[in-house]
């Protein structure tokens, strides 16, 4: 229907829908794990909404010109630009600043502590996820509550606060399905699962994975497909004995979608997982090869915390060998 939109608004000259529909495929292709494409939208929003456009809703309740950029900053972080996506963030803050509104204040500290996660320093989410939070709450905007608590419930949960954590994340999947919230609700149920495989809930994070896998799948949300993957693979590491050859199986597969999706964050992911499940299996030769790719990756994207630990795997592969 959007591809329609923006066809039709390119044969008329209908600024104002082809800017709706630029908006709307730069979302969705972010869902599908599109990345590429959801950069040529979002970009061709960037680049026509200029000057006195640039504070124009066409009928948005966000500005189109703060929308676009968030969407952008998330599809350059899933594809390990993190330079460009940091950048891209921060400008969507000062766009938002210049008008001051709850709502495209929203949208771009959620986009800043989305590429904070993706980054890898979950830390440094916490503040302006924190502030969308209270945004939200402050102007009686339910409507993100599943897509903010959902994101802060995960930077809580790798900072060290499982509790809150997870109590955040359940209600914000709850709010979704109450709300009939299906889009991109796999990755939030995502999230849910990782929260409870550090908090140490293994059984509630696989039947979460579970499901977001199936919706992933229904949905054509590749993306959220390999990261459902990828969470299945660390919840079957977490077993003694045969659940080994059950991680190395999801591992593979979600390397395998991020190496076509080029989601290079969480291709480093995979082969640090592999990396560690391999040196406990005592596969010391495999395992180096996986540490070291995913060393060359999280160099490449300046990935700080994880080059310090494939920095340290690689020492206790050694020490295994």
């Amino acid at each position: 229907m959007s591809r329609r939109a923006l066809a039709l608004a390119d044969d008329t000259g209908d600024f104002p829908v082809r800017v709706m529909a630029n908006v709307v495929l730069g979302q969705a292709y972010n869902s599908l794990g599109e990345f590429r494409r959801s950069l040529e939208h979002s970009g061709a929003n960037i680049d026509a909404l200029v000057g006195d456009l640039a504070s124009q809703r066409f009928g948005m309740n966000a500005l189109p010109a703060v929308v676009a950029r968030a969407h952008r900053a998330r599809a350059l972080a899933e594809l390990g630009h993190f330079d460009e996506a940091f950048a891209t963030a921060e400008e969507t803050l000062r766009v938002a600043a210049g008008v001051g509104l709850p709502y495209d204040q929203i949208v771009a500290n959620l986009s800043l502590g989305e590429v904070c996660l993706h980054h890898g320093d979950a830390p440094r989410a916490v503040a302006p996820l924190e502030r969308a939070h209270d945004l939200e709450r402050t102007a009686h905007l339910p409507i993100w509550i599943p897509a903010i608590d959902t994101t802060l419930g995960l930077a809580y949960a790798l900072t060290g606060r499982s509790a809150p954590a997870v109590t955040l994340l359940e209600e914000a999947v709850e709010q979704a399905a109450r709300m009939k919230l299906m889009f991109n609700h796999a990755a939030r149920l995502t999230r849910l699962g990782e929260a409870y495989l550090v908090a140490g809930q293994p059984h509630r994070a696989n039947e979460v994975a579970g499901r977001a896998l199936g919706l992933a799948v229904e949905h054509r949300e590749r993306g959220n497909q390999a990261r459902a993957l990828w969470l299945l693979g660390a919840i079957a590491a977490t077993e003694d004995g045969l659940g080994w050859r059950a991680g190395e199986q999801k591992f593979a597969l979600a390397l395998d979608l991020a190496t076509e999706l080029e989601m290079r964050p969480l291709m480093a992911h995979c082969h640090f997982s592999l990396a560690r499940l391999l040196r406990r299996c005592q596969q010391a030769a495999r395992a180096g090869w996986h540490v070291a790719a995913a060393s060359r990756l999280f160099q490449d994207m300046g990935m700080r915390a994880w080059i310090e630990r494939a920095a340290a795997e690689t020492r206790a592969i050694a020490r295994a060998g």
